[in-house]
């Protein structure tokens, strides 16, 4: 039964020793754990190409991208339109100026030449700004 637990857990990572609440009565507790290496966070230096991002202050869509966007160590503009209303008409001439219709679902993120609106994933602005 011992080896059996042993082998579950190596198989999963140490998931059965993680949790104490899967440890039947009477079996041996370790006294290690076993951790998943962390990926080591990415920072972007040679950023060539400016990033905006227009947003709403309520938007937790917008929150996520942003704390993404900083996370990774990418550069950019956050612009509130709920908090700010005079960006609205520039956002729609950007839009415009783009070949989109005016408006869109939030974050509406400008990276270069390029518009997306909604998450984008870090690699594809990693890739698009330097």
């Amino acid at each position: 039964m011992q080896l059996l637990l042993l082998l579950l857990a190596l198989c999963f990572g140490g998931f059965l020793y993680n949790t104490p609440a899967l440890w039947p009565v009477g079996i041996w507790k370790p006294s290690f754990t076993f951790a998943l290496p962390v990926p080591a966070v990415k920072h972007v230096i040679n950023q060539t190409v400016s990033v905006d991002m227009y947003a709403l202050t309520t938007c937790g869509h917008c929150k996520n991208m942003a704390r993404k966007m900083t996370e990774a160590g990418i550069k950019f503009s956050r612009y509130d339109i709920d908090a700010n209303p005079s960006r609205v008409p520039e956002l729609n001439q950007r839009m415009q100026n783009a070949g989109f219709l005016p408006g869109g679902s939030v974050p509406i993120i400008f990276i270069g030449r390029h518009v997306f609106s909604g998450e984008v994933p870090i690699d594809t602005i990693e890739e698009l700004i330097q």
